[in-house]
């Protein structure tokens, strides 16, 4: 019985941080400057460098330190992501899709990925979601959304809300 109680208390908190992780990772990219003026609708496609805030859905407070994380916009439309998290530090990187949102500099991401258990065992799935907005000259953004964090039956563990700011990798 102790032994039972102690792993749900490990998969509850491992749940948690990886709930905190899934808050994590919303950047997004598109070619540096002389790349940009060439993607005509794709502004968004590149490597970004973020900084992503977990926060509080209601409040809009932060709920924890910010993170960073990279996210690569590819062209036709899919995802490439890591979040550097240190409340979930074992994971799989993140795949997912962007298009494009109502607005000039508009754009949608969802993307998902496998928080892991020390050993490697995947303990469910985070999927994130973000509404991203590019500045003027294309070369920083600004996103914010939801993550879910699942088990593999589909139910949800935990939810969340985030943040994020970022910059071209050039």
């Amino acid at each position: 019985m102790k032994n039972m109680i102690k792993r749900t208390m490990n998969v509850t908190s491992m749940a948690i941080m990886l709930l905190a992780a899934a808050v994590m990772s919303p950047a997004f990219g598109q070619g540096g400057p002389a790349r940009a003026s060439n993607q005509g609708n794709d502004r968004i496609v590149d490597a970004w460098l973020t900084t992503v805030t977990p926060r509080n859905c209601e409040t809009g407070e932060p709920v924890m330190p910010p993170f960073n994380s990279m996210v690569t916009h590819h062209q036709g439309g899919t995802i490439s992501e890591y979040g550097a998290n240190p409340n979930t530090p074992f994971r799989s990187p993140g795949h997912g899709y962007w298009h494009r949102a109502p607005g000039r500099n508009n754009y949608f991401m969802a993307f998902t990925f496998f928080p892991l258990t020390p050993a490697g065992q995947p303990v469910g799935r985070i999927r994130v979601e973000q509404y991203v907005n590019l500045n003027g000259s294309d070369e920083e953004m600004e996103s914010y959304g939801t993550f879910e964090l699942r088990n593999f039956a589909g139910d949800l563990l935990a939810s969340g809300c985030s943040t994020a700011t970022g910059r071209r990798f050039n």
